[in-house]
């Protein structure tokens, strides 16, 4: 039996914050491109900006829910070239604790995180919510990796018309260490390739 539960509340409190920023109007356009949208919005106290995406995938929204909750390493790495692990540690039925590490150029070290996710469905809605939480099974590893912290991701699958899925990506993180925020806000802009990148995957699984 799975010990997960102790840690729901972190991914309730995450989904219920990235739900509220999605329903106010702080956000600023900052790109479009490939069929979707790309907005930003300064968070209190952080250097680094959340970021939301907006695309269309043409799959049914519980196809691309079940096939996201099916990805492991191989389809992580096809959607990021910078993922070079991700590790299942531990699964319940909708909660996962994930270990990944990411790839930084050089001379950076590379992040690490440790993530616990959280499936869910409201009202035909499919919901991923994903946080940060410390966890024995996930030790630092101090002299090789520097601890980033996800404030939050979620990804969220909406029926739209005829075997179609509106998908939203709204995602928040603190590399830590000395990256500028200036590089991390800049890199944001791959996000409008995620639509695009996730339909392909779920059309290989």
């Amino acid at each position: 039996m799975t010990d997960l539960s102790a840690y729901a509340a972190a991914a309730e409190k995450a989904f219920e914050q990235t739900k509220q920023l999605l329903s106010d109007n702080g956000w600023t356009p900052r790109k479009q491109g490939e069929g979707c949208t790309l907005e930003e919005r300064e968070l209190p106290g952080e250097p680094i900006k959340a970021f939301k995406v907006e695309g269309i995938i043409n799959r049914p929204a519980k196809e691309c829910g079940d096939k996201l909750w099916n990805f492991r390493q191989t389809e992580w790495q096809k959607m990021d070239s910078d993922c070079e692990l991700f590790n299942v540690v531990e699964e319940g039925d909708d909660l996962r604790l994930v270990y990944q590490l990411n790839k930084i150029p050089w001379p950076l070290w590379q992040r690490d995180v440790s993530v616990l996710w959280r499936r869910s469905e409201e009202d035909g809605v499919f919901y991923f919510v994903a946080t940060s939480i410390d966890n024995p099974k996930v030790p630092e590893y101090k002299d090789k990796y520097v601890r980033a912290t996800l404030t939050f991701s979620l990804i969220a699958f909406a029926p739209e018309g005829d075997n179609k899925t509106k998908i939203t990506r709204v995602i928040h993180v603190n590399p830590a260490g000395n990256i500028p925020a200036a590089f991390v806000n800049a890199s944001a802009d791959r996000m409008l390739q995620l639509p695009g990148k996730m339909e392909k995957v779920f059309g290989e699984m």
